[in-house]
């Protein structure tokens, strides 16, 4: 008997705070659209998805239909959405308080969208 492989497809989507909104324009135009445009084409595909707090407010004023398409994804079951501190601290690095309130404040984001 063979062994059953399993793969869990995790995608990471960051932009720093402060970068150019040049490079946020690019990098959604390049990247974050169309790789929702291929796994929206495979519905059988399941993935999880992280986005950090900083591309995500952005995405919020500049794509609104990104955020539509993403919570569509994730009412269907296709996606699940992975939470995480909302600036991308390495959280071993900041005191306990402030990682709790990172990973807080990202999860009342999220359901405030």
């Amino acid at each position: 008997m063979g062994c059953r492989l399993r793969l869990v497809l995790v995608i990471h989507n960051h932009q720093p705070v402060g970068n150019f909104e040049g490079v946020f324009e690019e990098s959604y135009q390049n990247s974050y659209q169309p790789f929702l445009d291929v796994l929206s084409e495979y519905p059988d595909i399941p993935f999880s998805l992280h986005t950090s707090g900083s591309l995500m407010e952005w995405l919020v004023e500049a794509h609104p239909e990104y955020i539509d398409r993403v919570r569509g994804l994730a009412e269907s079951g296709q996606v699940e959405i992975l939470g995480g501190p909302f600036y991308e601290p390495i959280l071993a690095g900041i005191p306990r308080c402030d990682r709790v309130g990172q990973i807080t404040a990202y999860t009342d984001f999220l359901k405030n969208l």
